[in-house]
């Protein structure tokens, strides 16, 4: 089975894709196709809220915004290289964060007040406004609670803190200042607004100044605070050290005057006893080795060896002695032999040398056993008077842990008063030296360019909000249910083969506006269309008219104006034709009949809706006569008949079947397609079967595209 579309000038049958018989579902609209169906009411209230808003904001003073940068925990480096007293907190993102809530509070704010005399101006002090209408309302409000409960407002105005100076001001710079954190660095940037652009870029450096004052005022403060605690901490230490030692002194003292020895002496007298016994054995060992080896030289006849430890000149004097006579006595036995007289005499002198050596020698031993003997005679006196003082020291220990104690308690007093006496040294030269822990990078330039309020921006903010609010609201409260629009989506969505589209005709109010263009202009859009519409329905010849209903689903869709056409077109093609009003509603065809452009029609117009509406009272006699009224056109070619709304009448399934031709139309893009097709379904199910759609009032637009793709200019659109 083949489908037609007639499109428009020349465009001639247009074969459609086959579609079955049971109807597709409907598209649920979408923002999208909503926003496009109220294109012009959304758009028109867009461009009202911007000239509205632009104009609102041609009132609106200018502000200028100037902006200070300050890096936090970059102070410069300490002179003398002292600790602080106060310890520095380390620069992170909560000391950053801290610092930016320092920056807007209420003191450094009040000293920027003070400094730029902001209270003088109308812009900060709330006081030199104008009141506006919330500002009565809410002074009202306050009068009344304080009337009704005094005490209340009484705190409520000490806790509001009006009795602060420049309250009022400071409130009002707050507003104006603001610092954020500049990425993830320990750089603020603080932003001031105002109406000069001097006074912001002031602003924000007086800011950043008076929070840096601030911190070196607290440094100064605290270390002050802490020197004066060190200062008496020190003396309060002074007096326990000078308490301690005058204990030990006391202590000693008391000894003293008891007679006993202090026990450091006695350790001191017990280490010199040590050092003189020590120095006794080592004398006593030297004195033994050198009695041992003389004896041992003595007996062995080593006088040569001998001269040379004793190293006394008498027994030096001796021994060359000896060797001069041993030198003669071998001499004169080399020369006159053993027995030779002189011999026996120096043998006998030497003899009395080498006794004299030997004299000599052991007068040197027993020298030496003399000293041995003292010498141990003293060893045992130290040692017995060190085994004494020992015993003294033993029994005297008490006394000596007594005096240990006390000297160790003055001891930790003294170096705990040293290290703060050096602490308080170092907290008042560092005192001297303070440096902020914040510096200004980036002072404020003066702007140029005004802040606010940002006209085009803003202008363009409402409009998209002005069109975005028209668009929920037409969403909301407006008839978004699919509307007819697209021809094949009709047909598939009805199940009909013929749909034909007319165009609307500018400037047309009326039906007879449509007559009038249509019979001035034949080779318009609008005259082929209908001319399409005609060969649609081109009835066959019979013995009876050729009977063509038009309705519509509801009323004011163009039904009335399509059968004024069809019935003019089918008039002047030279068939007789009777146009049929059945239509009981006050509008339509009842209101054409004394018109001038009407009455020069050369169909026959026949007003039935007197009849139908007394039908639609179910009066069977007026039935009966409508019926014979429609049948009695034996001699007409054809009958249109301008039917009643098919969903609005239910006379309309009783004079259905006697059409040939059914056509329905259908208004574009105000249709619902839900409406159209229930209203296919009625028709179907009550046996009437529509011939074509008309698709009434489509726009010029979509009616060049159809003639575009009668001549293969552009594809087929949907």
């Amino acid at each position: 089975m083949k489908r037609w579309d007639t499109r428009g000038i020349d465009a001639g049958p247009v074969e459609l894709p086959e579609s079955g018989a049971q109807p597709s579902g409907l598209a649920v609209p979408t923002l999208f196709t909503i926003g496009w169906r109220w294109k012009g009411t959304i758009l028109l209230i867009g461009f009202l809220t911007a000239i509205a808003v632009y104009a609102a904001l041609l009132n609106v003073p200018t502000t200028y915004s100037a902006r200070t940068q300050v890096i936090i925990g970059s102070g410069d480096a300490p002179v003398i290289d002292i600790p602080n007293v106060v310890v520095e907190a380390n620069a992170n993102i909560a000391f950053s964060e801290s610092a930016m809530i320092v920056m807007r509070s209420a003191d450094v704010l009040r000293a920027v007040v003070e400094e730029l005399n902001l209270d003088a101006r109308k812009e900060f002090n709330p006081d030199l406004q104008e009141p506006n209408v919330i500002d009565q309302a809410r002074d009202m409000v306050r009068e009344f609670l304080q009337s009704m409960f005094p005490e209340a407002a009484q705190e409520a105005a000490g806790a509001d803190g009006q009795d602060i100076p420049f309250s009022g001001t400071v409130r009002g710079l707050r507003r104006a200042v603001s610092t954020r954190l500049l990425g993830e660095s320990q750089v603020i940037e603080i932003e001031a607004e105002s109406t000069s652009p001097r006074l912001a870029a002031a602003i924000a450096d007086a800011v950043a100044i008076k929070f840096i004052d601030q911190q070196l005022e607290a440094k100064f403060l605290a270390g002050g605070r802490a020197t004066q605690w060190l200062q008496d901490r020190a003396a309060e230490l002074r007096d326990v050290l000078n308490e301690a030692e005058q204990r030990v002194a006391a202590f000693r003292s008391n000894r003293i005057n008891t007679g006993e020895a202090l026990s450091a002496d006695m350790e001191s007298s017990i280490g010199e006893l040590v050092v003189q016994i020590a120095r006794l054995n080592t004398e006593r060992s030297d004195l033994e080795a050198r009695r041992d080896e003389i004896e041992i030289l003595l007996n062995a006849g080593n006088f040569l060896a001998l001269i040379e430890v004793v190293d006394v000149p008498a027994i030096t004097d001796l021994h060359r002695q000896l060797s001069a006579a041993d030198a003669n006595i071998f001499r004169l036995q080399a020369a006159f032999g053993e027995d030779y007289g002189e011999v026996g005499s120096l043998r006998n002198d030497r003899e009395r040398v080498l006794a004299r050596i030997r004299a000599e020698v052991g007068d040197l031993i027993f020298g030496l056993e003399v000293r041995l003997d003292v010498v141990a005679q003293r060893l045992e006196e130290l040692g017995a008077e060190l085994q004494t003082t020992r015993r003294e020291l033993a029994q005297r220990q008490p006394t000596v842990l007594q005096l240990r104690d006390l000297e160790r308690e003055a001891e930790a007093s003294r170096e705990i008063y040293n290290r703060f006496l050096l602490r308080l040294k170092e907290a008042r030269e560092r005192s001297l030296f303070q440096t902020p822990d914040a510096r200004i990078v980036s002072p404020a330039e003066v702007p140029v360019v005004a802040s606010a309020p940002q006209r085009a921006k803003l202008t363009v903010i409402a409009a998209a909000g002005g069109s975005l609010l028209a668009l929920l609201l037409v969403a909301l409260f407006a008839d978004n249910r699919p509307k007819v629009s697209n021809a094949q989506d009709i047909s598939e969505s009805t199940g009909v083969t013929l749909i034909q589209r007319i165009p609307k005709v500018r400037g047309a109010r009326h039906p007879i506006d449509v007559l009038k263009h249509v019979r001035k202009k034949p080779d318009s859009m609008a005259a082929e269309a209908i001319r399409w519409l005609r060969l649609c329905v081109m009835g066959e010849e019979k013995r009876r008219a050729n009977i063509i209903m038009v309705t519509s689903p509801l009323q004011g869709e163009g039904k009335s104006t399509l059968s004024l056409l069809l019935a003019d077109l089918f008039s002047r093609r030279g068939m007789s034709t009777a146009l049929v009003n059945l239509d009981p509603s006050e509008t339509g065809l009842r209101r054409l009949q004394g018109n001038s452009e009407f009455l020069r029609s050369s169909f026959e117009y026949v007003d039935c809706s007197g009849i139908a509406a007394h039908t639609l009272e179910s009066k069977a006699d007026s039935e009966e006569e409508l019926i014979e009224r429609l049948t009695s056109f034996n001699q007409t070619e054809v009958v249109i008949i301008d039917a009643p709304a098919v969903l609005t009448s239910a006379f309309l399934i009783e004079i259905g079947p006697l059409a040939d031709h059914t056509i329905l139309t259908s208004a574009w893009e105000k249709t619902p397609t839900q409406s159209l097709r229930q209203c296919v379904e009625v028709l179907r199910h009550s046996g009437i079967e529509i011939s074509v759609i008309a698709i009434n009032k489509v726009s010029p637009r979509q009616m060049r595209d159809v003639e575009a793709l009668s001549e293969g200019i552009v594809p087929l659109r949907t």
